[in-house]
């Protein structure tokens, strides 16, 4: 059974910032934050492989492999690559209308493993991070109460299929207008960010 430690921060401000410098080398190491401001909750947990070399990511593409039915998956895609963009991440992202050509050009109407090789030499890349959103519910807007509320799922895999880290994110903004398609593209950040150290 691999070993596991999990830390945990409550934050007055949202961003989370890096964990796990110095902790021991293990099979797995996971990682977790919580964030809680005026009502609004965030949840991250990312768990790393213990081969996982940061330094050797430098050009990545974000890819979807399932979207709940309420979620634009275009739209979160779109705004998961801006969010990450402006992040200081340490490697490149591919923009998302790079990817989607790249599907188009091969009939397909979204990315799954098989196009894996192919992606990976089409752009160079040092590692795909597949994003999953199980579980979305979109907020009121404007005169309603409800507020959105997503799960975030994102595997990074290495050029031959390797699993670098997984990571699950959980996100409820204070708000009841900022959309499902928002949260998850911030989560997906923030996952990158607990992952990699950037801010």
């Amino acid at each position: 059974m691999h070993h596991l430690e999990t830390l945990q921060s409550r934050r007055s401000f949202w961003t989370p910032a890096a964990f796990g410098r110095g902790l021991p080398a293990l099979a797995f190491l996971g990682l977790t934050l919580l964030a809680l401001s005026a009502g609004a909750a965030y949840r991250y947990t990312v768990t790393k492989s213990e081969g996982f070399e940061p330094r050797t990511i430098r050009r990545v593409a974000l890819v979807t492999v399932e979207c709940h039915e309420v979620v634009d998956c275009a739209d979160m895609e779109e705004r998961a690559y801006e969010d990450a963009k402006e992040s200081r991440l340490p490697f490149e992202i591919v923009p998302e209308n790079r990817i989607r050509n790249f599907l188009f050009e091969r009939g397909e109407e979204a990315y799954r493993r098989q196009l894996l090789d192919e992606l990976v030499t089409s752009f160079d890349l040092s590692a795909v991070a597949e994003i999953s959103v199980p579980f979305a519910e979109r907020g009121d807007g404007f005169g309603g109460r409800r507020r959105s509320s997503v799960k975030v799922e994102l595997v990074l895999l290495s050029p031959d299929g390797e699993v670098l880290l997984k990571g699950t994110g959980t996100g409820r903004p204070k708000n009841v207008v900022s959309s499902a398609e928002k949260v998850a593209a911030r989560a997906v950040k923030e996952l990158l960010e607990e992952a990699f150290g950037g801010s």
